[in-house]
């Protein structure tokens, strides 16, 4: 129910169906600002996430001869690789994914404005299943990242003999991540000062997650909706014509909207 609320405080008229994604993506730095401060900062903290991604296997190369720990945080690091090139492919190719949400925005709102009970009711599917997706993907994301923060936490709660062998140094300091640090991370303060950076990365990651994946579905949401509409004017095409003019003037626009969606 709060997403749904909140999701619905980021509509947008402008962006009748990218409205709460292009918020976040925004807020996120995927859409970088016209400021100059403002677009390095943003770039800063998205290479800054690309360089903690590095320290895991700077990490991964330090533990190589424990093939346990190995297995352990590989499982990670390829996820937070994965995670990396969604930020970086969406902020070195921006001015394309530019182009693919101005059409979207565009078509669409042409769409609505045009449409008749038929393609009303393809337009109010395809944008309620989008809403009900980023309801539920950005609840994932979000349930996600706090069960992953609260891992290692809910093992220390949860055994007695995990507790006391942490406090007898026979286990070592339990952290979200596995990642290379200049300090000792497994004693104060270096520990805490690890776990702040662990948490933030993790919130950093799941922002990234949730703006790019709920874009690129919703765009292709979007194209499957399209496409259903073009099929709706083709059966409308003789509708109402007055003269051969008016109707060689759809077929042109059925061509030319379904040309536009195959680039």
């Amino acid at each position: 129910m709060f997403f749904k609320r909140f999701i619905k405080s980021k509509e947008d008229p402008e962006k009748p169906l990218l409205g709460p994604n292009y918020w976040l993506l925004k807020r996120s730095g995927f859409i970088l600002p016209s400021s100059t401060k403002a677009k390095l900062g943003y770039i800063f903290l998205h290479e800054l996430v690309t360089v903690f991604v590095l320290t895991q296997y700077i990490e991964l190369y330090v533990v190589r001869s424990n093939f346990d720990s190995v297995l352990t945080n590989l499982k990670i690091s390829v996820l937070s690789i994965v995670c990396i090139v969604k930020s970086n492919a969406f902020i070195f190719f921006q001015k394309k994914w530019k182009e693919v949400i101005d059409y979207v925005t565009e078509a669409d709102i042409w769409e609505r404005n045009t449409r008749d009970t038929a393609k009303g009711k393809i337009i109010n599917n395809y944008t309620i299943y989008c809403r009900n997706l980023l309801n539920f993907y950005w609840s994932l994301v979000i349930t996600t990242e706090i069960t992953v923060c609260g891992t290692p936490l809910l093992k220390y709660v949860s055994s007695a003999s995990y507790r006391e062998a942490l406090y007898d140094g026979t286990e070592l300091f339990p952290h979200i991540f596995s990642s290379w640090m200049p300090f000792d991370k497994y004693h104060s303060p270096g520990c805490w000062v690890t776990v702040v950076i662990h948490i933030l990365f993790c919130t950093l990651g799941a922002i990234i997650m949730a703006s790019f994946d709920t874009c690129v579905l919703f765009v292709l949401i979007f194209f499957g909706g399209k496409l259903d509409l073009l099929k709706e004017r083709c059966k409308q095409i003789f509708d109402d014509a007055n003269d051969e003019e008016e109707i060689l003037k759809r077929v042109k626009k059925i061509h030319k909207d379904h040309v536009m969606l195959m680039k």
